[in-house]
């Protein structure tokens, strides 16, 4: 979606790292030699900066005018300015910073704006150029934070956000990381919804606006390439929350290095997609589940769709539940449809929480799982998944 762009293409701009020309100066404090990391440390996320006018005091660093390429788009995004705070040498070759700031800004993608409210990061790291740890060069920091954050398509404003908090723990070669992100405050205006009869649908259920939070943990073993993602929860007032938890295996530092490698000599977008898709087969899930919490929509649903039945919640409750076997009928696997009606149908009776969840056995390609898919053969993958839904 185009604000989903947008909103990337923003906060991008400051986790992706910055590199300038190595034709300009940024003073005797930081040096040439810094220009070179920072032009470095960009090309591994298939970026690039150019442009801009750079003026130093002290241990502070100020950009100005420079235009940002990002790997996958067409046209560069301007950045007005950019502050550096607290630059410092490592003594190897590379630069800490202990605060980048950027002020309020716009960005606008063929008609979509997005206003936000300022972006500050803490401990930014600006790998040497000979640096040879994938994630060390991929632009380390400890907190990314943005001011509030608007959305408009067409002059109309249809989504806003109180600001986004990024935290990240300190990375040690071989140990686990972690991770936490924060949305606070979001805002969707339901009228803007690009397909009319969702808008109405949404007003008709009481839905004009929706607002909430979203806030996620994340932990990878360098060590092993786990990486898990615990924790996300998409809460969404009056309505209901969704959580998701999944493990993956396979997410090495040797991955990471060669999708760093893909985006700074791939020829083209089409060559890179190839080559990540066949990178992408040594990923493997583990484990997943998805949480569903009820805080008023099933009832909600039931009694608008009764309604265009000609009937009640009540009414409506009975028929999904009749329908159900005869849907889940089409997973071919008798164990799990009968498992997926008395949960479901638990639910429905009394909306609390829905639980479907994935323990296979073993870790499971990811490649390995759309091959039930494509040979019209789903309880094959429910088998694989060991596929589990309950109510609680």
């Amino acid at each position: 979606m185009k604000r989903t762009r947008t909103l990337t293409l923003a906060a991008t701009t400051v986790l992706a790292g910055i590199s300038l020309s190595p034709n300009t100066a940024l003073a005797q404090v930081v040096g040439n030699d810094v220009i070179a990391a920072l032009n470095t440390q960009l090309s591994y996320q298939g970026g690039s900066l150019s442009g801009g006018s750079v003026s130093t005091n002290g241990d502070t660093v100020v950009v100005t005018g420079a235009t940002l390429s990002l790997a996958d788009e067409e046209d560069g995004f301007a950045i007005s300015e950019l502050t550096f705070s607290g630059v410092e040498a490592d003594g190897s070759g590379g630069y800490n910073v202990a605060t980048i700031t950027m002020p309020a800004f716009e960005v606008n993608d063929s008609g979509t704006a997005a206003a936000i409210g300022g972006i500050t990061i803490t401990d930014y790291k600006i790998a040497a150029a000979d640096e040879t740890d994938p994630i060390v060069r991929s632009g380390l920091f400890k907190t990314m934070t943005t001011g509030p954050i608007t959305v408009s398509e067409g002059g109309q404003q249809g989504f806003s956000i109180a600001g986004v908090a990024v935290e990240v723990g300190d990375y040690q070669p071989g140990a686990t990381w972690t991770s936490s992100v924060a949305v606070t405050d979001f805002e969707l205006d339901t009228s803007v919804l690009e397909d009319p009869q969702a808008s109405q649908t949404m007003a008709a259920l009481g839905y004009e606006t929706l607002t909430g939070d979203i806030t996620a943990n994340g932990v990878w073993d360098a060590a092993s390439g786990n990486m898990g993602f615990e924790n996300f929860v998409l809460s969404v007032d009056d309505a209901a929350a969704i959580g998701l938890d999944f493990a993956l295996g396979g997410y090495t530092v040797e991955l990471v290095e060669a999708m760093q490698q893909i985006n700074a000599t791939a020829e083209n977008d089409q060559a890179a997609g190839m080559a990540m898709l066949g990178l992408m087969q040594q990923l493997e899930i583990q484990g997943a589940a998805i949480k569903i919490t009820d805080t008023s929509l099933t009832n909600k649903l039931l009694e608008f769709f009764g309604q265009q039945q000609g009937t009640n919640a009540d009414g409506m409750r009975a028929f999904a539940k009749g329908m159900l076997p005869l849907g889940l009928a089409q997973l071919q696997s008798p164990e799990f449809a009968a498992k997926a009606t008395a949960a479901v149908g638990s639910f429905l009776d009394n909306p609390g929480t829905l639980v479907i969840e994935a323990q296979p056995a073993q870790a499971i390609p990811v490649m390995q799982l759309a091959a039930p898919l494509m040979s019209g053969n789903p309880s094959a993958l429910i088998d694989a998944l060991s596929l589990d839904i309950r109510a609680e």
